[in-house]
């Protein structure tokens, strides 16, 4: 009696299983539509967020290798952040959300009707280097992204100030007030 529940049990999954092989296909085919659009929301996703998205820009869909070729400096103007680019003019937003700039230069002349920047063609380097933070013009200092302050004498000094720095930037202590004149950079506080 033993034998035959096994027997009738091996014939009734068969049965069950040749009945159920056309369902079976189905669902496999299911599955694998289900896994292909899985892997393309993946990747899609992926690349949408790898990709910076110019919602904020006026110039709309721009190459970004060519927004960072025409990068100089950025300027606060109108409780905005502005991008410069080497010819002095206002090219471009930065997005609300984006604090990573690398360098402000306040207190610039703006012609907000030209969109140029007065007078700093003469006075900042081609390159500005990463480690400086803020160009302040009306006071005439430097903040290092290590909160150090280089206060100058003239803005004219600014180009020498900056490539002595480019060498002494690492030794300079966080939160010291420094003064720069004929070369030489001195601790004030």
């Amino acid at each position: 009696m033993f034998k035959v529940r096994i027997i009738w049990l091996k014939i009734n999954l068969t049965l069950s299983l040749r009945e159920q092989l056309p369902v079976m296909k189905r669902y496999r085919l299911f599955l694998a539509f289900y896994l292909f659009v899985l892997v393309w929301f993946v990747v899609s996703s992926t690349k949408a967020m790898t990709r910076r998205d110019p919602v904020h820009s006026p110039l709309g869909n721009r190459n970004l290798i060519s927004r960072e070729k025409e990068y100089w400096f950025s300027v606060s103007f109108g409780g905005r952040f502005w991008m410069v680019n080497k010819n002095a003019r206002i090219f471009d937003l930065h997005s609300p959300e984006d604090f990573s700039f690398p360098v402000v230069v306040t207190n610039a002349k703006i012609d907000p009707e030209k969109g140029i920047i007065e007078g700093v063609k003469s006075i900042l380097p081609e390159r500005i280097p990463d480690f400086i933070y803020e160009i302040n013009f009306e006071e005439k200092y430097l903040t290092l992204d290590n909160s150090a302050i280089i206060k100058l004498l003239s803005l004219n000094e600014l180009r020498e100030c900056i490539r002595t720095l480019e060498i002494t930037h690492q030794y300079l202590n966080p939160r010291v007030i420094y003064f720069f004149s004929n070369g030489r950079i001195y601790r004030i506080s």
